[in-house]
């Protein structure tokens, strides 16, 4: 992992338990991915992706103890265990674009990695929760206002995303009911109650396709 991004060290107040870290010049990988987004150039988005994701690949992979299994579904739910994947330790699960900074000389830099377990946690799940939060989250809507310039295709209500990256990922777009299980699992435990959002998505038989919406 560290020979393909630094990682930006992290300072803990031993008062406040509260981490911060330094700042980091650059640009967001968000940014980055959101302007090819807008711009037509797939080529980075995909090389991006691929990058991003050989990140998470990279984490050494582990089997699981028998302890593992108990913190992995005290975290995540029962459901982690069973997702079809390497399990990565240590489990980093905040290797997101929002997390990342990409510096004048085009390396990138990890910060605010808050979420980092010391038990195996699985591969694809990162990576499909990384998806679920640009494509679900913060861009489901506004990607619709760029229908006239790429071809777009909605997976499931709010959630759109561009073809070409649904080809060369369709699997991991496949597997989201399933991760959204585990994030719901994983967002109950931070929040210390139960959060039902996984139960409201639901993807549609077939992708549908998407049209820019009337101003």
């Amino acid at each position: 992992l560290v020979k393909q991004i630094k990682i930006t060290p992290v300072k803990v107040d031993k008062n406040t338990a509260v981490a911060s870290f330094d700042f980091v010049e650059g640009t967001s990988l968000e940014r980055v991915f959101w302007d090819a987004l807008k711009s037509g150039d797939q080529k980075t988005c995909l090389d991006t992706l691929e990058h991003l994701f050989s990140l998470v690949e990279s984490l050494p992979s582990a089997e699981l103890t028998d302890k593992d299994r108990v913190e992995l579904k005290k975290v995540f739910g029962p459901t982690a265990e069973k997702i079809n994947t390497e399990f990565g330790r240590p489990g980093l699960i905040d290797i997101n674009f929002d997390n990342i900074i990409v510096g004048a000389d085009g390396r990138w830099n990890l910060i605010d990695y808050e979420w980092c377990f010391d038990f195996p946690v699985p591969k694809n799940y990162i990576i499909g929760r990384t998806l679920w939060w640009f494509f679900g989250i913060r861009y489901g809507t506004i990607l619709r206002y760029l229908a006239d310039r790429i071809k777009l295709i909605e997976i499931a209500p709010g959630t759109v995303v561009p073809e070409f990256i649904y080809k060369k990922y369709e699997h991991y777009f496949n597997n989201l009911e399933e991760i959204l299980v585990v994030e719901q699992a994983f967002q109950s435990f931070v929040a210390g109650e139960s959060t039902k959002f996984s139960a409201r998505w639901k993807p549609h038989n077939q992708p549908r396709p998407v049209v820019k919406p009337i101003m």
